[in-house]
């Protein structure tokens, strides 16, 4: 079929914007909305199919429809060129901005610098380390050997994504470095736990956001997407779970196996600052904006503490699910004061809520035939998901105009 010259552009704009989103982060029932309105608007009949690694278009009316497949090859999440696609698409539909003018701002979108630069991010990798030795309840000793290991990843992690030629390997290979470093360290401080240091520093790598996305996704009856998405973290789980049960095999190489201390109680202040640190390294690893930082900060408060005391009260399931439901209420609020994607606060908050950390532990249980304690971790992280999934379901559900991203 011969398209109209006149769709082409159009055609090509809702494209390009539809490949940008995804390679920027959105969910395939987010992403499926917002192409849905824009082509509405431009009043171009469409219809949208989206999985992880493509985007498929058809144009005009079934009899006689034009078909179109962007290969997209998914990237890092980008909180701040989101916002930044938000707000074009938000113009567009308001009528600001013509379809010439929308297609030069989403290159230009496209083609931004970095906002952070590679010793930000290794510090931020760095400083989640740390705090996720708080939120583990590790000791001083294990949070300090924690950051030192973060560090360490971070660097390792940053510069690896340079080198095209190991990003299929980079995760068990920096998990093992993690694990070997963890090993060495429960050696040297005698009374430390390697499995506590060595979660701690590959904390940054779990996919906890995939994870609850793909569950996202099937509750959302985007089935394939879905499935994809669960099979990534699946696989970033074993890759990263199999590279830490390597590094631990270094223990032959030191006389004795240390015995971990009883997990610390650290003071509310102490939690608080852990939060903060966590939620602005999530802040920087995400690329989300500064300007945010304020949101950021007080969203991630609400998730960690508003999941910590609902699960003391009620269990770790409904911790999880008020928890999600508060940060997806506050999230929702926050897209329609400010017109900006509700996923800028959201994402860092969801990440706090760690459900990977679980699916890790059963990973590594499994690989260390330690078959009823990863069943047990599998279902917990299971059901951690879904809760968490329902929260953000149920805040949309409650919020009377459910942002566009």
């Amino acid at each position: 079929m011969t398209l109209d010259p006149l769709d082409q552009p159009r055609i090509s704009l809702i494209l390009s914007m539809g490949e940008a989103l995804h390679r920027y982060g959105a969910p395939a029932h987010r992403l499926e909305d917002a192409l849905n309105l824009l082509s509405a608007h431009l009043q171009t009949p469409a219809r949208f199919f989206t999985v992880p690694t493509a985007i498929i278009g058809s144009f005009g009316s079934l009899e006689q429809a034009h078909t179109s497949m962007v290969r997209v090859q998914p990237g890092e999440m980008n909180l701040e060129k989101l916002s930044h696609l938000n707000a074009l698409l938000l113009d567009i539909v308001d009528g600001k901005l013509g379809i010439e003018e929308a297609r030069l701002k989403v290159r230009e979108v496209v083609a931004g610098r970095p906002r952070y630069n590679n010793l930000t991010l290794i510090i931020a990798y760095t400083l989640c380390a740390a705090a996720a030795g708080l939120f583990f309840r590790g000791s001083p000793a294990e949070v300090a050997a924690a950051l030192v290991m973060g560090m360490i990843v971070g660097m390792a992690t940053v510069m690896g994504a340079r080198l095209h030629t190991l990003a299929h390997v980079m995760e068990p290979m920096v998990a093992f470095m993690a694990s070997a470093m963890g090993v060495l360290a429960a050696f040297l401080l005698p009374g430390t736990s390697t499995y506590l240091m060595t979660l701690a520093a590959v904390f940054p790598l779990l996919p906890g956001l995939t994870l609850t996305t793909a569950i996202h996704e099937l509750a959302s009856r985007h089935l394939v997407s879905g499935t994809a998405r669960l099979a990534e973290a699946g696989m970033h789980l074993l890759s990263i779970g199999f590279g830490v049960a390597l590094g631990s095999r270094a223990v032959v190489l030191f006389p004795s196996s240390p015995t971990a201390l009883k997990a610390m109680e650290w003071p509310i202040s102490i939690s608080m600052v852990a939060v903060l640190v966590g939620s602005t390294s999530f802040m920087i690893l995400t690329r989300a904006p500064p300007r945010d930082a304020p949101w950021i900060w007080w969203t991630g408060a609400a998730a960690y503490f508003g999941a910590r005391a609902s699960a003391l009260l009620f269990g770790p399931e409904m911790g999880a699910f008020l928890g999600a439901l508060l940060v997806g209420i506050l999230s929702n609020i926050y897209a329609r004061v400010f017109r900006r994607p509700s996923f800028v606060t959201l994402v860092p908050a969801i990440l706090l809520l760690v459900p990977g950390s679980m699916g890790f532990q059963s990973v590594f249980s499994m690989l260390e035939r330690q078959v009823t304690g990863a069943v047990d971790a599998a279902f917990s992280a299971s059901l951690s998901a879904v809760a968490l999934v329902a929260g953000l379901v149920v805040a949309n559900a409650v919020t009377t105009k459910k942002p566009l991203l």
